[in-house]
């Protein structure tokens, strides 16, 4: 009995000494893990923190552009008076029978020209009565 016995603890140490040290590689594995995550996470806020950088960099360029081209343009006190020589400049040139010469000069064909001037006048007006609304 003694013999059946002490080779029962026998196989019960070899099995208690491979659950340890299965435990301790699993221990190892888990902190190996834990190492990695911890790494992963630092890189992270560290990509985080520069992209935050680069976003501050572009907030400030921004800002500088802002301040100095976003203000209104001056304009003169001293406007000169409305005459209406360019509107008889124009018509003058829009009756003369040379299309391809008022394209030359101004990049359009008198009939383009007589639409763009009417949806101007168009949108010109409805701006002008809302304003009045």
């Amino acid at each position: 009995m003694e013999a059946k016995g002490g080779e029962e603890m026998e196989v019960d140490e070899v099995d208690e000494v491979m659950e340890v040290e299965q435990m301790v590689e699993e221990q190892i594995e888990e902190e190996e893990e834990t190492d990695e995550e911890e790494i992963e996470e630092e890189e992270l806020y560290e990509t985080i923190k520069y992209l935050l950088m680069a976003i501050q960099a572009v907030v400030h360029v921004l800002k500088e552009f802002i301040i100095t081209f976003g203000q209104p343009i001056e304009r003169p006190l001293n406007r000169r008076s409305i005459t209406m020589e360019g509107y008889n400049y124009i018509h003058k040139v829009l009756k003369e029978d040379h299309p391809e010469d008022f394209r030359q000069m101004y990049r359009m064909y008198p009939d383009v020209f007589v639409k763009l001037c009417t949806i101007i006048r168009e949108k010109h007006s409805y701006e002008i009565q809302n304003s009045f609304a």
